[in-house]
């Protein structure tokens, strides 16, 4: 799940890793986006404080949360680490 801003200049330079990670994975994550100015009550509970903030939804773990532009070798650790996808 990624928060971002249509005014974020980070955000717009992290969306082409997200688009590549969600084509890459496509079948084995979901990659969602959420603009923190249309719907300002889901960033409210995952309490996020910038954007962008990523977070990752590991199965019967708390969420992990990943603030800035973590580029796409960012992108492939967590998938890596928090997944196990290669």
């Amino acid at each position: 799940l990624n928060f971002f801003a249509t005014w974020c200049g980070p955000c717009h330079m992290f969306a082409p890793a997200l688009e590549e990670i969600a084509s890459e994975f496509e079948g084995k994550l979901q990659v969602y986006k959420v603009d923190i100015d249309q719907d300002p009550l889901i960033p409210r509970l995952f309490e996020v404080k910038s954007v962008p903030t990523t977070v990752f939804f590991i199965p019967n773990e708390e969420p992990a949360l990943a603030g800035g532009n973590i580029g796409k070798s960012g992108l492939d650790r967590a998938v890596s680490e928090l997944f196990g996808l290669t």
